[in-house]
């Protein structure tokens, strides 16, 4: 569960038999201005079907981050039922976006298009459901780092607890790809009292460039003044850690 807030308006049918003992309802819902958990959606609705096991939730559609979101989802109230998600995202705002996922790694400008897909499994004996997901995502037009891309095409799985992305487009000239791990961390399970409270795990990656112009590459970080007299082509291999509480990049570059 995630908290939410906002004003929406919903309509219920509700249906149900004593004998065997059974609830079902379904609905509409229409809301604006709602905060989902760290996500700001501008308009929301969706049509809902409830049952002993599970939530349906069709012809959703959200105005997210300047874009629009639709698809289909399916919410498990039972701890033996089962869930998924399948979502197509249309002209989102990705800096946007990005400023509401925790630990993104690079700081990104422009438009995206993709889909979403996550799957919910059956609940474990500790009641927890390891969720897996799939972000797949193209963009033209997209800075990366301040760093302009051209025909961008991200994938991000997520399971058992980690993130692991790559990313891959033209630039500069030449070709990049990013590609990396974010852990992320169960908070609800607190050390013991005793134990020192433990640094966050360092994000990892690799940023490469291949082929690209060093003069571009001046440009884009604003050192075409004092380097550009530096010119040609070259292979960049960049790799990173995201380090402590703030996530701080550490790394160094390859050439």
């Amino acid at each position: 569960p995630f908290p939410v807030k906002g004003a929406a308006d919903a309509t219920a049918d509700l249906r149900g038999a004593l004998n065997p003992l059974s609830v079902a309802a379904s609905g509409t819902v229409n809301g604006s201005d709602l905060a989902l958990d760290q996500f700001i959606a501008h308009s929301l609705s969706f049509k809902w079907d409830l049952d002993n096991e599970r939530v349906k939730l069709t012809d959703v559609k959200a105005g997210l981050y300047d874009g629009e979101i639709s698809g289909t989802a399916v919410v498990p109230i039972r701890a033996t039922a089962t869930g998924d998600v399948n979502l197509r995202l249309d002209n989102v705002d990705v800096q946007g976006l990005a400023k509401s996922l925790p630990a993104v790694p690079v700081r990104l400008q422009g438009r995206a298009t993709g889909t979403v897909k996550a799957t919910l499994p059956a609940a474990g004996p500790d009641g927890e459901r390891p969720a897996t997901a799939k972000i797949d995502l193209t963009a033209k037009g997209l800075r990366v780092q301040n760093i302009p891309t051209d025909n961008l095409h991200a994938d991000v799985d997520y399971k058992a607890g980690e993130a692991e992305y790559h990313l891959k487009g033209d630039s500069l000239g030449g070709r990049f790809t990013l590609d990396g791990k974010i852990p992320f961390r169960d908070e609800k399970k607190a050390p013991m009292p005793a134990a020192p409270k433990e640094a966050p795990e360092a994000s990892s990656g690799r940023f490469h460039f291949e082929k690209i112009r060093l003069s571009r590459l001046w440009d884009a970080l604003g050192l075409g003044a004092s380097l550009g007299q530096v010119k040609g082509r070259a292979d960049i291999d960049l790799p990173f850690r995201l380090v402590g509480a703030e996530r701080t990049p550490e790394g160094r570059s390859e050439e």
